[in-house]
């Protein structure tokens, strides 16, 4: 099956691709926790990309937005989704983006091209959450400040205690807040800059995704 096809959205007749160690997909899979007939995917008429588990014995994955692998029977997958041969993410198992299963089996073209469209998006992401949690550090501070210079009259002991540990109470609450979602972040990154060669999936470095070139593994657009 030529990559060719897949640019079309509409397909000429059903196709369909049995993924496995005996399967055939357009790459060699040798991981002893995929099964010989692990999977199949079948492209429709209408560009509909149908992914079926073919009672495995370790299951068929995809990752969702959260990008937490979710086991599939039937599912209606986009070319852009990361399937998963296999229980876990060890070497037993297999992971790649769909469209490697109708792309030639040394054109990346599409992977890397997303990568890079990808790429400055979640820098700038990045960026502008770490300057928002290093101002939401001054906030406590600034907040106590003011409220300090609104109770200057206030002879209520107890309320000027209460704003002055209010940075102490409020700094561990944002710093936690704002952690969680850089992790988040993080993560997304984490598992999205990955070389799309199935056989390979090392991290991609800043220049190899605007190269569009794995360093390692010679994969490239």
């Amino acid at each position: 099956m030529s990559f060719r096809c897949f640019k079309n959205s509409k397909w000429m007749e059903e196709q369909k691709i049995i993924i496995g160690r005996e399967g055939n997909q357009p790459f060699p899979i040798t991981q002893d926790g995929v099964s010989g007939r692990h999977a199949s995917l079948t492209i429709r008429t209408d560009g509909t990309w149908v992914l079926e588990d073919l009672n495995s014995t370790n299951g068929t994955y995809i990752r969702n937005k959260d990008f937490v692998f979710e086991r599939v029977g039937r599912k209606v997958i986009e070319k852009d989704t990361i399937i998963r041969l296999g229980s876990d993410d060890t070497i037993r198992s297999l992971q790649f983006m769909a469209v490697r299963l109708v792309a030639g089996p040394k054109d990346f073209s599409f992977e890397f091209g997303l990568l890079k469209s990808k790429w400055d998006g979640l820098m700038e992401r990045h960026d502008k959450l770490e300057k928002q949690i290093a101002l939401m550090s001054y906030l406590p501070v600034g907040a106590s400040v003011l409220l300090l210079g609104a109770t200057i009259s206030v002879n209520d002991i107890h309320v000027i205690r209460g704003v002055m540990f209010l940075p102490s109470i409020l700094s561990p609450v944002i710093n936690t807040f704002g952690k969680k979602k850089l992790k988040k972040l993080n993560e997304e990154v984490k598992h999205t800059f990955v070389c799309p060669n199935p056989n390979c999936g090392m991290p991609l470095t800043e220049t190899e995704v605007k190269l569009g070139k794995c360093l390692k593994c010679k994969a490239h657009i």
